[in-house]
Parts: C-alpha cells; sequence; structure tokens
C-alpha cells in the first residue's frame, strides 16, 4: 500500500468526525475497494461501529410491500446482483417484530386509501422505529376520482406514518396522468404506475448495493446523512440519449419532482446518482454540484453507477432531496 496515500487518509479520518469509505474514496479518488483497505487499516473498530460495512459486514435493507399495491411493487423488482437485499411482503400486523430482525434499513412501499396498506405500513414503521431501523416509506395516494373518503382516510394515515419514519416519499397519484395510456385499461395503466414505483426505490438502492471500483458506490453512513432527517422527501428523475451534458440532466431531474411545492434546492440534504455506460465520458461533472451553491447548508453526496447494457451517450440522473423542515 502506498505509503503517502495511508498518510493522507489518516489525516483525513481523524480530522473529519463524519467519514466514511465512500468520502474517503472521493476526497482521494481512488476506487472504493482501496478506501476500504485503507480505513480497514487505519481503524477496523471504526469502521464496524460507524458503518456497519466491511469486508465481514454487509448492510442487511429490506423493501417491504405492504398490502395489495405494495405486493405489486415488489414483483416488479429483480435483486439479481444485490447483496445484502431482502424482498418481503406483509399483508397483516402477525410477527412483524421476527421480520424486521438484524435489518439495518427498511423501504416501506405502499399504497393507501385501502385498508391493509393504510392500517399495517404505520404499524411496521413504529416497531422499525423501536429496533433503531431507518426506516424510508414510499406511498401513493389516491387518484381524485377515487373518491373524498378514501383521500381523507389516505391522509390520516399518512399522519400515523410520519411519526415513525425518517424520509417519506408521498406520490399523487394523480401526478402519473401525464404517463397515462388512453388506449390501455386501468388495470393496464395501474401496472405502469407500480413499475415507476419499483424503479424510482432501485434507483435510490443501486449504489449501495451493487458496489464497483469503477463507480462512486454509497455506504451506511451516506444513508444516514441523506435519510437522517425526519419529514418529507422529494425525488427527481430525468434521462437523455443525446448528447447531453450531464449538468443539463442533472437540472432537468431537479425540475422533475414529486411535489409541485418543494424545491429541491431548498433541501438540506441532497444525494446525486448518475448512471451512464461505463466508457461515458464526463466532460461537465465538475459543474454538477455547483448547481447548489445557492443553499450553502446543502449536504450533497454524489454516487455513480454503470451498465455494459447502455447506450454509449445514454446519462440517467435520479437526485434524492431531505431535510425540507429543518431547513
Amino acid at each position: 500500500m502506498n505509503d503517502k496515500l495511508y498518510k493522507k487518509a489518516k489525516e483525513i479520518v481523524t480530522t473529519n468526525n463524519n467519514y466514511s469509505i465512500s468520502y474517503l474514496q472521493r476526497k482521494l479518488k481512488i476506487s472504493y475497494n482501496q478506501a476500504s483497505d485503507l480505513m480497514f487499516k487505519i481503524n477496523p473498530s471504526t469502521i464496524l461501529r460507524k458503518n456497519n460495512l466491511t469486508k465481514k459486514s454487509i448492510t442487511k435493507i429490506a423493501i417491504i410491500g405492504v398490502g395489495e399495491a405494495g405486493k405489486k411493487f415488489i414483483s416488479n423488482i429483480n435483486k439479481k446482483d444485490m447483496e445484502g437485499l431482502e424482498l418481503i411482503v406483509i399483508d397483516t400486523d402477525d410477527n412483524i417484530k421476527n421480520i424486521l430482525q438484524n435489518i439495518d434499513i427498511i423501504f416501506l412501499l405502499a399504497g393507501f386509501g385501502g385498508s391493509t396498506g393504510s392500517t399495517v405500513t404505520p404499524l411496521v414503521a413504529k416497531i422499525a422505529n423501536e429496533l433503531g431501523i431507518i426506516v424510508i416509506s414510499i406511498v401513493t395516494m389516491p387518484f381524485s376520482f377515487e373518491g373524498k373518503q378514501r383521500t381523507h382516510f389516505a391522509k390520516k394515515r399518512l399522519i400515523e406514518l410520519q411519526k415513525f419514519t425518517n424520509s417519506i416519499f408521498v406520490i399523487e397519484n394523480d401526478k402519473f396522468f401525464p404517463f397515462i395510456d388512453k388506449t390501455l385499461s386501468l388495470k393496464e395503466n395501474f401496472s405502469i404506475i407500480d413499475k415507476i414505483v419499483s424503479e424510482m426505490t432501485i434507483n435510490i438502492l443501486e449504489p449501495l448495493l451493487i458496489k464497483s471500483d469503477e463507480n462512486i458506490n454509497l455506504d451506511f453512513e451516506d444513508m444516514q446523512i441523506v435519510f437522517g432527517c425526519k419529514g418529507f422527501a422529494t425525488i427527481g428523475v430525468a434521462e437523455s440519449y443525446r448528447e447531453n451534458s450531464v449538468y443539463n440532466v442533472v437540472e432537468q431531474a431537479i425540475k422533475f419532482s414529486l411535489f409541485d411545492n418543494i424545491n429541491i434546492l431548498d433541501a438540506m440534504n441532497v444525494l446525486v446518482i448518475i448512471k451512464t455506460h461505463p466508457d461515458f465520458i464526463f466532460i461537465d461533472i465538475d459543474k454538477v454540484l455547483n448547481i447548489f451553491d445557492d443553499n450553502k447548508n446543502i449536504s450533497i453526496i454524489l454516487s455513480t453507477s454503470t451498465d455494459y447494457n447502455l447506450a454509449l451517450d445514454y446519462v440517467k440522473v435520479t437526485v434524492v432531496a431531505t431535510g425540507f423542515e429543518r431547513n
């Protein structure tokens, strides 16, 4: 191991309270495995305590679908190559505590308005919260045409869920009207919504669960920073097959968010995930984080993921923002 690199790494670790493997990787511009080896050499016990992520310890994550809608969300998720991920479906309030044992992070997926998703999801979040698990909830709200009573019930249960959730993404089904194909049946259109919610979840998890020396990976510490603030969260997604700059695609992702009345640039914490072909050339990657310069209090984490099956000019950007209440 390079002595000069080791000295730089040790200096970073000893002078920063919020360091992590990914943080060290970004600061030294080295691979994730190199950063992990350095951290392990400097202080192995600290890695175990702070990150729950070393060569001997994998962050355990569960995506839990609650109720009928949650079950459909889960059916669209392929956990191939995602070490440490469990897919769970819950239909009743039985045996929840045992199901959640030894899990570090849960993503709760549910449709609100009906009975099971609306009532059981807050209970799962409450038990997970008591066990010290990071709880991230992604719930859909009824279409306006489903009636005021169903919407009122969904909002009431949403208030209960908020009490026990670190970050909560609330998706108004009406937001999906631009994606609805009028030539398809209602059932087929609901299936499109299911796939969008599932894809959104995987977009967040891929850099955490699929590690590669070619990428800037996420770790448990990064997830704690992004989702540590209780309250509403939002997500913006954009993609391009043309020779658009990464900067432009990030701008597009910021403009498309789940909430009309929330500006991603006002968040306390932002996670920017860029997905490309491994041979994609990042011409303006240095400009990407400058988009957030107006918010001096913002904490920004940049992550990348790659896929050889993608087109060479393809760019997909996911921007996750949390901590609006604190700001």
